[in-house]
């Protein structure tokens, strides 16, 4: 089938209609139509259990040129499906986690692992580095296995490990009004998310669909500067050294006269 000769696209007000001519002359009987489409969500996305629900209908008619005023048009019934997303904050702070150690000038990459060909799995990069203030925040997550990685080290300090980790979600895939059934992040040492179970409802949690971990970047071991008593200390000391070898010399060639 031929877009706008054999049908036609429309998107107004959160509504995408897909409106064909006339499928009894362009479509075999016994055949089957399918329609397929992408869409991204964005920032206005609901995270966590309370999803985002997408629903379904069609409406047909004997009469191709039905425009309410020909023969009335039959409808199925309503389709429901809801996407759920989650989001992970990273906060960043110097030598330990405490308030007042907020740790600015770093930047991460969040990547997401993907089947490449065969066994092969890449890294793929979930949008560019963050590097504005001390937290960041990366949205759009679903189940899958993830990475962040460090990649603008702040001066003097160490690049920290890169932190792995997968979250695993479960969820009604064939119900009328689809829920969340449950929210897992390994390693949850690292990791951390609220889940509350819905009373009276085992089947089923709430939660905000936030995901929390603390990165904390090591100062480097440096010297002291030059007139400082750190210095001071190492002058003594190996002057010191120097006296005591000079003294051993002088020795051993008295002994040796």
């Amino acid at each position: 089938l031929t877009k706008d000769t054999d049908y036609t696209v429309s998107y107004t007000n959160n509504k995408l209609v897909i409106k064909f001519a006339d499928l009894k002359e362009k479509v075999d009987p016994n055949g089957h139509i399918y329609v397929y489409y992408e869409a991204t969500l964005n920032s206005s996305a609901f995270k966590g259990s309370a999803g985002n629900p997408n629903t379904l209908v069609v409406k047909f008619s004997n009469d191709p040129n039905n425009d309410d005023n020909g023969e009335p048009e039959g409808t199925t019934p309503e389709d429901k499906v809801t996407v759920f997303t989650f989001e992970i904050v990273a906060n960043k702070y110097k030598d330990e986690v405490k308030e007042g150690n907020e740790l600015e000038g770093a930047g991460f990459t969040l990547y997401k692992k993907i089947k490449g060909e065969g066994t092969n799995y890449t890294w793929e990069k979930c949008g560019e580095e963050k590097k504005t203030g001390s937290q960041f925040t990366w949205t759009g997550l679903d189940s899958g296995e993830y990475k962040i990685e460090e990649t603008t080290v702040p001066f003097g300090y160490t690049k920290c490990a890169d932190l792995e980790f997968t979250v695993t979600a479960t969820y009604d895939e064939t119900a009328d009004n689809p829920k969340l059934k449950s929210l897992t992040v390994t390693p949850a040492e690292k990791i951390s998310v609220t889940v509350t179970q819905i009373e009276n409802d085992p089947n089923h949690i709430e939660t905000n669909g936030q995901l929390s971990t603390n990165i904390v970047n090591t100062s480097n071991a440096v010297l002291p500067e030059t007139g400082g008593i750190g210095t001071t200390i190492f002058y003594t000391v190996g002057g010191l050294l120097v006296v005591g070898a000079i003294i051993m010399l002088i020795q051993k060639r008295r002994m040796a006269e």
